[in-house]
């Protein structure tokens, strides 16, 4: 369906730009920045997006619309993003326009982690967790700040720390209101869930904790499978169960797991990854150092490409 929103959006945004609908020109151009990161797609939709700045100065939307345009920005030069993201987060504050805050902080961790900037990331994150406070927000969008803080904390080599956040937030998710609060109505519960046992699953592997990265994954497929994600995505977040078993020496079980997945791909008309297409064949077949029992010498990254999928 991604692809579906993407090319609706893509579509739209000449239109609603000549018919001056600024606020639904910002949110199709917001879908499409989503999905597509290419430099061409977003100088497409600067100009447009300054358009709907310019008309929207001064109104409610003034902020939303400024943050969309610091997004497409972005993509082309960073630098300059920042500096807008900086000017629309005082202007925020100072309105004590705290959701807003919110987001455009959102949008500064997300630049500083691109760039490697990690302490001002993680500075930010606390900043976000009072900004949020102040927007009135619920427990469990307070609890995805507490989230946020852990992919930057496992690239300074906090390994440790973020297992045992993940463990404490998970025992405090579970204590969270069914049905969500109303005051969490822009958090996604499974959203939330999900990113924070991904993160466990990441951790464990480099600390070499292969039961318990086994455990952590195994749940994260079961909220995929309750909320009735695609056997693609759910396939994908499997494999992550590969090195861990080939370290507990249950090659067999390895092996299937990458033919199984490799079927999904392929039936999905997706590639699988490239250790999927040549290790199925012999998964036993690594280097001493991928076939140790303690903690991982390859340290995953944020995109997710070592031995196996490891998504952050």
């Amino acid at each position: 369906m991604g692809w579906l929103v993407l090319r609706a959006a893509r579509s739209a945004a000449p239109y609603l730009l000549r018919q001056h609908r600024w606020i639904e020109l910002v949110a199709a151009a917001e879908q499409v920045l989503k999905r597509d990161h290419r430099t061409a797609t977003a100088a497409t939709l600067l100009p447009m997006l300054a358009a709907a700045v310019e008309a929207t100065r001064g109104t409610d939307h003034e902020l939303t619309a400024g943050g969309i345009h610091a997004r497409a920005l972005e993509i082309l030069n960073p630098d300059q993003a920042e500096i807008r993201f900086r000017q629309l987060l005082d202007t925020a504050v100072t309105r004590e326009q705290f959701g807003a805050a919110e987001i455009l902080t959102s949008d500064l961790i997300d630049l500083y982690r691109a760039s490697g900037r990690w302490d001002e990331a993680l500075a930010l994150a606390d900043t976000k967790a009072e900004y949020t406070r102040r927007a009135g927000y619920g427990p469990r969008t307070q609890l995805d700040d507490q989230a946020t803080r852990l992919p930057i904390l496992y690239m300074q080599g906090h390994y440790q720390q973020v297992l045992d956040t993940v463990e404490e937030l998970r025992d405090q998710m579970d204590a969270l209101p069914d049905p969500t609060d109303p005051h969490d109505s822009t958090i996604v519960p499974f959203n939330v869930r999900e990113t924070l046992l991904n993160i466990g699953v990441v951790a464990a592997v480099a600390l070499g904790s292969w039961q318990q990265a086994l455990d952590l994954n195994a749940e994260l497929l079961a909220s995929m499978r309750r909320r009735g994600a695609t056997n693609a995505e759910q396939a994908f977040a499997a494999t992550n169960d590969y090195g861990p078993l080939l370290r507990l020496g249950r090659a067999g079980e390895a092996r299937d797991l990458l033919i199984w997945s490799r079927g999904v791909f392929e039936a999905n008309n997706n590639t699988s990854p490239h250790w999927a297409r040549s290790s199925a064949r012999s998964p036993t077949s690594r280097t001493p150092s991928d076939t140790g029992t303690g903690p991982s010498t390859c340290k995953p990254t944020l995109s997710g490409l070592t031995t196996w999928p490891l998504i952050l």
